[in-house]
């Protein structure tokens, strides 16, 4: 196994055996059982497909789990934030099913949602699902000159959305127009139904998980120790030079600004995590091959100085926890080399005979990207937001002679890099 693989697949192993111990998350709330009662206590907090199975409740912080299915209650909910009721809609099976269904606005319309499909019901009535599938049709091909009509088949969106919106909200004739501009996204349609109610019947309409934001982004600085090694193999004989040359591995610092972005009231737990780091660092490397016939020795000795900025994109998922909160990341970097002074002294061999030259050829690419995962953690001190992250990138297609490039690369070179990040949002 390659060694620098190794921290990559760490990472993943922590990904997977941790999710299920970070994340048992129970928060205030409430089941209504089948015969109307209601009973408070804490529920198991989860976004993902399976809070639309089943609801896991316990009274109180010590006691029995239960774990009850829409056969067994018909709503359950948390403190000022999610309601879900028992629903009966159609599956991916084409059967009726009785599912848990997040109720997202209460009023003359309600809207609900399960898994990334939306329903609406008007005064308690029918549940239907608003959707814009694409669907076979038929239009005039306007590239016929002979004057016959002919027709093309075309997939074509069906808009069943907006049919279904515009019956249903025909008693207010200001929505029409927003109608036609409406998404079939959470926070589209929302906007949409809160519009109507407040329409047609102002102050009756209940808006859930009303406190959480749409959009939160906290910038941030962050500074860097970095440990980075480069590896270089060609099979081209003109560059027998690099192949396989050992670089010594660098110790460098970094600093740079951050933003995470989030959507609480989509995803609590999943977030962006853009970053521009500056860094400026060197490397020094040695290779040494003999040619075919064995009479030629050629040593060569590197120096190569660089500064860069590096852009990382990543999403971020955040385990559940009050005061350390553990979090992955996984995610893409792309470099951008800002500067790059490389020396090759080059000595050949011949018959006791040497010969010393100096190139000053570059052999790295101006830009490159890299993958990368890490581990890390936010934590509060002295009410100040901080955080500090283990990370893994690995640097992909980082060389190419410039002399090459009419033909193809020819010389492959990866990067490890293994940083220790600690930074704070403002």
């Amino acid at each position: 196994m390659n060694k620098p693989l190794l921290p990559v697949l760490t990472i993943l192993l922590l990904l997977l055996f941790s999710c299920p111990s970070f994340s048992q998350e129970y928060r205030p709330g409430y089941i209504v059982q089948a015969s109307g009662d209601t009973i408070q206590g804490l529920i198991k907090f989860r976004e993902n497909d399976r809070s639309y199975k089943s609801c896991i409740f316990k009274k109180v912080e010590d006691a029995e789990l239960k774990e009850y299915s829409p056969s067994n209650v018909s709503a359950y909910g948390f403190d000022n934030d999610k309601a879900i009721e028992v629903k009966t809609i159609s599956t991916n099976t084409g059967n009726n099913e009785d599912v848990f269904a997040e109720l997202l606005v209460k009023g003359r319309l309600s809207l609900y949602m399960y898994s990334d499909r939306f329903f609406v019901a008007k005064d308690s009535g029918q549940l239907q699902e608003l959707s814009n599938k694409k669907e076979e049709g038929y239009v005039e091909d306007k590239n016929v000159v002979n004057g016959s009509n002919e027709y093309i088949k075309v997939l074509k969106s069906s808009n069943k959305h907006i049919v279904i919106l515009n019956t249903l909200m025909n008693d207010c004739l200001s929505m029409l127009d927003k109608i036609e501009r409406v998404y079939l996204s959470q926070r589209s349609l929302v906007n949409l139904v809160s519009d109507y109610n407040n329409c047609v019947a102002p102050g009756e309409s209940i808006l859930f998980k009303e406190k959480k934001r749409w959009l939160i982004g906290k910038p941030g600085f962050a500074g860097a120790a970095n440990a980075e090694t480069i590896f270089l193999s060609s099979d081209y004989p003109e560059f027998a030079y690099y192949h396989n040359a050992s670089f010594n591995k660098r110790y460098f610092p970094s600093a740079g600004l951050v933003l995470n972005l989030a959507s609480p009231r989509l995803k609590e737990r999943l977030s962006l995590q853009v970053e521009a780091f500056y860094s400026s660092y060197d490397f020094v490397g040695y290779s040494e091959h003999t040619s075919n016939s064995g009479n030629t020795y050629n040593r060569n000795d590197y120096s190569l100085e660089l500064s860069s900025l590096k852009f990382n994109s990543a999403f971020r998922y955040t385990f559940p926890a009050r005061l350390v909160q553990p979090y992955v990341n996984i995610g893409i970097s792309n470099r951008f080399l800002l500067s790059s002074k490389s020396l090759r002294i080059e000595e050949i061999e011949t018959n006791k005979t040497v010969e010393t030259n100096e190139h000053t050829d570059t052999f790295l690419q101006n830009q490159h990207t890299g993958v990368f995962g890490g581990v890390g953690a936010n934590f509060n001190f002295f009410r100040q937001a901080l955080f500090s992250e283990l990370r893994y990138d690995r640097g992909l297609n980082i060389a190419s002679p410039p002399q090459l490039n009419n033909v193809g690369r020819t010389l492959d070179g990866k990067s490890s890099t293994i940083s220790l990040i600690a930074g704070f949002y403002f």
